[in-house]
């Protein structure tokens, strides 16, 4: 079977099965075609693979692992030799994966009414060597639509074929406001419902009321003027504007578009004080990442956080850098290898300056957090490099969503493979709004402890 005629009943097969966003590709044959021929010129086991593999029976899907049911015996021609069987289904896997990441970096084409009916004719049965730029300029020459983009081409991790399972590295599952798709967001059902679901930490958002009270909580507006509760508690007000007995009477409100758990969920739920939080932290043993989310946290947090005896248990970031260099000049304190005793980290926006790490290392913060889709492998790098530790922050709901559908081609609303692109990154740690998902692909792949523990904090016990 010739590498055209094998890609093209691949092809052929995919557009019944595959997602839309790879079906509509007219230069899928030539895409996988090249797969094939890559892989021949690495392992030259190209010959015994077509001939082995029944494409037409092989449904694929965007994360094919060898264990997918797809890869059963079944699905190629008896063979004699198990152990050819075996590398068999591993390459099987390996190409049709290498085959879908490939897309990433041809990406979607703007004119469906062109068709790849063949390829260099270079390629046969016995010549797996041959010249395949034909290819190569076929499937590139047209630009991906600017509507919408790759988030594996803008994280820079194309070259990444393999997947997820065959990384080293265990990523951090944090969650970002609890568990928001289970319980409220910033409840305490919602941090016990992220240590339940095997969450390492939780990441909460914390104001100051004009009592003095330190409250969890994150409300409308942005990281300039936050706290509003117009959608949240349908109010025209600030939670500034409150005392802690006050919020805590304030109700949510169920149409609020950043509340995606089930909307009994919502009904006695309320706004928790810092301290009660910390109080099941310490319960649960689950590591606390703190926002200082509103003007004049720093301080008070650091004391209730010191007064609770928890600050190996938890972490300082802001948007405002100021507030992380406050603490940092309180608290310069270092342990006997150097780092920081107690941790910081500067959060970063969409707009990340060139000069991040210089930012981040003058103010003496310990951790950097970027934002999901400028957590690039290039960054994390960086930060590895200037012994800081890294994590990915995701968007609220409402926002990943409208990132899946106006931004990105290649995910769908904070799905496995959304999670995947960041992790192979490199990033330590990812601040998900779905850490149960999360949490079951790191347990499906296996991970090393081994990258826990250089991490700052362990996993958490369940909340009983």
């Amino acid at each position: 079977m010739a590498t055209n005629s094998c890609a093209i009943q691949i092809a052929e097969r995919e557009k019944q099965l595959h997602p839309p966003r790879v079906r509509h590709n007219p230069n899928r044959i030539g895409q996988i075609a090249l797969t094939l021929t890559m892989m021949a010129r690495n392992s030259r086991k190209a010959d015994a693979f077509i001939r082995a593999v029944k494409p037409a029976k092989l449904p694929l899907a965007p994360s094919v692992t060898p264990s997918h049911p797809a890869f059963t015996r079944k699905n190629f021609v008896p063979s004699n030799d198990d152990t050819l069987s075996n590398k068999l289904k591993v390459s099987t896997s390996s190409v049709f994966q290498s085959s879908f990441n490939l897309t990433l970096l041809f990406g979607p084409l703007e004119n469906d009414d062109v068709t790849v009916t063949s390829t260099s004719s270079s390629f046969s049965d016995d010549d797996f060597e041959g010249d395949y730029s034909y290819i190569h300029d076929t499937a590139t020459k047209f630009p991906q639509t600017p509507e919408k983009q790759s988030l594996a081409a803008k994280l820079n991790v194309l070259q990444q074929f393999l997947p997820l399972g065959n990384s080293n590295q265990r990523p951090l599952v944090v969650g970002h406001r609890g568990a928001m798709y289970l319980e409220p967001e910033n409840t305490l059902g919602g941090f016990h419902a992220a240590a339940e679901v095997g969450a390492d930490a939780i990441e909460l958002d914390v104001f100051l009321l004009k009592c003095g009270t330190l409250v969890v909580f994150h409300g409308d507006g942005n990281d300039k003027s936050p706290g509003w509760l117009t959608n949240y508690c349908g109010i025209n007000e600030n939670i500034l504007d409150f005392t802690a007995e006050e919020a805590r009477s304030l109700r949510f409100d169920p149409s609020c578009p950043e509340f995606v758990c089930p909307e009994e969920r919502l009904h006695g739920s309320f706004i928790p004080t810092l301290e009660e939080v910390l109080l099941d932290a310490k319960e649960t043993g689950i590591y606390v990442k703190i926002e200082l989310k509103g003007p004049g946290t720093e301080i008070p947090t650091l004391k209730l956080v010191e007064r609770m005896g928890m600050v190996d248990q938890c972490s300082f970031a802001s948007f405002e850098h100021s507030r992380v260099e406050n603490i940092r000049k309180m608290r310069p304190d270092r342990l006997p290898d150097g780092t920081y005793k107690y941790k910081t980290g500067c959060l970063f926006a969409s707009d990340v300056p060139d000069n991040f790490i210089e930012t981040s290392l003058s103010v003496g913060a310990s951790e950097v957090h970027l934002k999901y889709d400028t957590c690039t492998k290039d960054r994390v790098t960086a930060i590895h490099k200037a012994g800081m530790k890294s994590m990915a922050w995701f968007r609220g709901a409402p926002g990943m969503r409208e990132d899946a559908t106006h931004k990105y081609w290649d995910i769908q609303d904070e799905d496995s493979d959304c999670y995947d692109t960041v992790i192979k990154t490199g990033v330590q740690a990812l601040c998900v709004n779905k850490p149960n998902l999360l949490h079951q692909m790191v347990q499906k792949y296996g991970f090393s402890e081994e990258h826990v523990k250089n991490v700052d904090y362990e996993p958490a016990m369940v909340f009983q």
